[in-house]
């Protein structure tokens, strides 16, 4: 969108004009102490006339003074001094009012209210207060009725281009205005009217630097080539600078074109692209930034696998150059073709693990910068494993009977019985699984009969063994 262009209607966008707020309860104001034409400005509020500080008072507030006035154009401005003085006890309304040309009223331009102003120009005077002078035509101020997004979301820093003001409107919406005398553009952007492609002065060059320093990448245009650089004109890796490190200060783009960064980090290392535009084309120029560090472990991954299996351990290693990382175990660099270490990964894989290669590894990474060290653990777990198996037998009526059933395990195993395949029946205290795993039996009678199934279960696996009891003694069988 072209911001000298004057359209009745955009087919994106909105008309600037359009979008402007409205300010329905305006401040009256009136010319005291002069003529018609020219006076010292009185604003009418809280049902006082009080005056305007003088103080950064410039052409662009005493035009929208006139205008609001309906006096046309402002001729000068000054001091009130020339127009009498006032009494002691006259408030001063505005302070360090700064209207930017589209306002409607003085009170809508930018300014600090009676409560919280400082007059620089009343304390060196006593007629401290502004004053205009209009030419008392029938100007009024030309629409500005070009393109414009409104945006969603407030003025901030970096919202508009360069020299380009930015309002806020209702709803924490935000619109920019024109572009700067000589450029073209859409506020957000604004490049240069010309007649030639634009050249570079300087181009960024490569770049080394430590984690944490200062550092900085050139980029300027030549003199009436293109705009100057903002920090709009640099890319990393193909994308905007992160708006986050724009709006704290960290990053940042300095007079001259330079992009500059106050505290390397990791994240900072990629590819920057400056470009600069204007008219007549447009052209970039890209350069690397290196961050170098000492190695970091940023991560450590134990391990927990059964006799058998493969295990990875993770050690995973940052730093700038890339850093050699050893692996070692009970004081011995690990070797052999059971051993694999991946640095990119940051992993050791061990295959076929035993029992023996339970225990701490040592991971080790060094670099040009220093080093960093770490320990990995390894747990490698068995299967259960009978060390008393249950055996079939034969009891009393009315005897007691033990089952032996033990097991070992890495862990060690829990033991569990069942009855026929269904869990231990619950008869008064006829059964009691001791701390050892056996399964005692008392007062033994045909219930009891059946087939006991020792179950020995840790996280590898579950095993289970089975024996028969059998009870002898005098049955009767009832017969309904």
């Amino acid at each position: 969108m072209d911001a000298s262009s004057c359209v009745s209607q955009c087919h994106h966008g909105s008309i600037l004009e359009s979008v402007f707020p409205v300010v329905s309860d305006a401040l009256e104001i009136r010319l005291a102490g002069g003529s018609e034409l020219e006076g010292r400005i009185e604003i009418f509020s809280e049902g006082r006339w009080g005056t305007v500080c003088l103080d950064d008072f410039d052409l662009i507030d005493g035009e929208i003074a006139c205008q609001q006035l309906g006096l046309g154009k402002v001729v000068n401005v000054m001091s009130s001094a020339v127009f009498g003085g006032v009494a002691i006890d006259t408030p001063i309304w505005l302070y360090s009012l700064d209207c930017q040309g589209w306002e409607a009223s003085l009170s809508q331009c930018r300014h600090q209210g009676a409560d919280s102003g400082t007059c620089r120009s009343g304390i060196i005077s006593a007629n401290g207060d502004a004053a205009v002078r209009c030419d008392g035509s029938s100007y009024q101020r030309t629409p500005k009725n070009i393109c414009r997004d409104v945006l969603r979301s407030p003025c901030e820093a970096h919202t508009c281009s360069t020299g380009v003001e930015c309002v806020n409107l209702d709803g924490g919406r935000s619109v920019c205005m024109e572009c700067p005398s000589g450029q073209t553009g859409n506020g957000q952007q604004c490049t240069l009217v010309a007649n030639a492609p634009p050249e570079f002065e300087r181009t960024p060059t490569d770049r080394i630097s430590v984690i944490g320093s200062q550092a900085s990448m050139p980029c300027r245009a030549k003199d009436g080539s293109a705009p100057l650089v903002t920090a709009k004109n640099w890319y990393k890796n193909g994308k905007p600078i992160s708006q986050v490190d724009l709006d704290s200060g960290r990053i940042k783009a300095l007079n001259f074109g330079s992009l500059f960064f106050d505290s390397l980090r990791r994240e900072d290392m990629g590819n920057y692209t400056c470009v600069i535009r204007n008219t007549k084309g447009e052209l970039n120029a890209t350069a690397v930034l290196t961050v170098e560090e000492s190695p970091q472990i940023t991560n450590k991954k134990d391990a927990t696998v059964a006799v058998g299996e493969d295990a990875i351990l993770g050690c995973l290693v940052v730093g700038h150059p890339a850093s050699d990382v050893t692996w070692s175990f009970r004081g011995q660099v690990v070797s052999g073709d059971r051993f694999t270490s991946d640095s990119n990964a940051g992993t050791l894989v061990i295959q076929a693990v035993s029992i023996e290669d339970e225990g701490e590894y040592q991971c080790f990474a060094e670099n040009m910068l220093g080093s960093a060290f770490t320990v990995v653990k390894l747990t490698v777990q068995e299967p259960p494993k009978f060390t008393m198996t249950p055996k079939s037998s034969e009891v009393q009526q009315g005897q007691g009977v033990t089952i032996q059933c033990q097991a070992d395990g890495k862990p060690k195993p829990r033991i569990h019985w069942k009855k026929d395949g269904g869990d231990l029946p619950h008869v008064g205290n006829k059964y009691t699984i001791m701390s050892t795993g056996d399964l005692q039996i008392v007062n033994a009678d045909m219930s009891v009969m059946g087939d006991y199934f020792c179950i020995a279960i840790n996280p590898v696996q579950s095993s289970s063994l089975v024996a028969t009891i059998l009870v002898n003694g005098k049955f009767f069988i009832l017969i309904p």
